[in-house]
């Protein structure tokens, strides 16, 4: 069975837990895009002026939660994924949307690429799926951008539903 495949039977499992379905949507992504040694899940809020981390599991299996970014702190990036839905930057520190995170957040945990992506409900941005690639620059190839994208969109459903009490 392929990573896509069980990431859909895993999330349209009612009884399976939040976290594990988080999990395994990080999980998927891992298996997928193996230069993404930091995959993490936001979501927005409502006036699109945060987000809130929800899990983030690194190459080594540490998980870490509840980081929240300020639209204020971070407008380049804001702009920027919320005008374009995917921001691609494969030498981050270097890139006008994604260098404002160089000294609190890039060079302290050692990324150098990012690859993100929004995920939709209604056509409204309600989340995103970020990647990172630590210790070298990475090229995302273009089976890996269009494999973020299929797990954006089988995963939007689940943000639908469990919107509200990802944000609590």
């Amino acid at each position: 069975m392929d990573a896509v495949t069980k990431l859909s039977m895993t999330l349209s499992k009612p009884r399976q837990s939040t976290d594990s379905k988080l999990q395994e949507i990080c999980l998927c992504i891992q298996r997928l895009i193996p230069q993404a040694d930091r995959i993490s899940l936001w979501s927005l809020s409502d006036a699109k002026d945060n987000i809130v981390c929800h899990l983030m599991i690194d190459s080594a299996g540490q998980t870490t939660s509840n980081t929240v970014l300020e639209k204020r702190d971070f407008s380049e990036y804001f702009d920027a994924i919320l005008k374009h839905q995917v921001v691609n930057a494969p030498d981050a520190r270097k890139h006008p949307s994604t260098a404002c995170f160089n000294e609190g957040y890039f060079i302290p945990n050692d990324i150098f690429s990012l690859f993100d992506y929004i995920i939709h409900h209604d056509f409204e941005p309600v989340g995103i799926i970020c990647c990172e690639s630590t210790r070298q620059v990475a090229q995302w190839r273009e089976d890996q951008i269009k494999s973020l994208k299929r797990i954006a969109n089988i995963s939007s459903l689940f943000f639908a539903q469990n919107f509200q009490q990802l944000r609590k």
